[in-house]
C-alpha cells in the first residue's frame, strides 16, 4: 500500500534544495569580502609603513639603506610622508584647476545679447566677463538659457543658446 504524498512535502524539499544550492553562493560571497578586507588592510599598512617595509631585503640593500642607522630611517620615513601628503595635496589643487575646464550652467536671468563689456552670471555661481570687446550681438531676450564654457588653448570660450560662440574671462571675486 503506498502513502500519498503530501504537496507539502514536495514544497519543503525544494525550499530546502534552494537552500542548499545557496550555502555555497553564499560562503564564496563571504570569502571575496573577508580576503578584500584582508588585501585593504595590508595596502594601507604599506601606505603608512616604513620603507623598510615597503622594499624587498635585497631592494634596501642595493639602494643602500641598510647603511642608515634606525634614527635615519625614522626620519626618512618621517620625510616620504610628507612628501606624500604634498603630492596628494598637488594633485588634489591640478583637480580642482580641471574641473574649471568645462562649465554647463544655465544663465541666471534673461539674456538679450553682447554689448562689448556684458558680464554674464550663471546659475553655478560663477561669473564670465565678454573678452572682445568688439563681439557685439543684439538679439530677442531669452530667459535662462543654456550656456557651455569651455577652457581652450586660446582661452575661456562661452556659447549660449541661439548666440554664436565668444571668448570670455572669469570674473575674480
Amino acid at each position: 500500500m503506498e502513502i500519498p504524498q503530501c504537496p507539502l512535502d514536495r514544497e519543503c524539499a525544494q525550499a530546502s534544495l534552494g537552500a542548499i544550492l545557496m550555502k555555497p553562493r553564499l560562503t564564496l560571497i563571504l570569502s571575496l569580502c573577508l580576503i578584500s578586507l584582508f588585501i585593504a588592510a595590508a595596502v594601507r599598512g604599506q601606505e603608512g609603513g616604513s620603507i623598510k617595509q615597503a622594499m624587498s631585503p635585497e631592494e634596501f640593500h642595493r639602494a643602500g639603506l641598510d647603511k642608515l642607522s634606525d634614527e635615519e630611517l625614522k626620519n626618512l620615513d618621517r620625510w616620504l610622508q610628507g612628501d606624500r601628503a604634498k603630492t596628494a595635496k598637488q594633485a588634489a589643487a591640478r583637480t580642482a584647476k580641471t574641473k574649471m575646464d568645462v562649465v554647463v550652467s544655465r544663465v541666471n536671468g534673461s539674456f538679450s545679447g553682447l554689448g562689448g563689456g556684458t558680464v554674464i552670471q550663471l546659475e553655478d555661481g560663477t561669473a564670465w566677463k565678454q573678452a572682445n570687446a568688439d563681439d557685439r550681438f543684439r538679439g530677442t531676450s531669452v530667459d535662462h538659457p543654456g550656456a557651455a564654457v569651455i577652457h581652450g588653448i586660446f582661452g575661456y570660450k562661452m556659447r549660449i543658446e541661439g548666440v554664436p560662440e565668444f571668448y570670455v574671462d572669469p570674473v575674480r571675486k
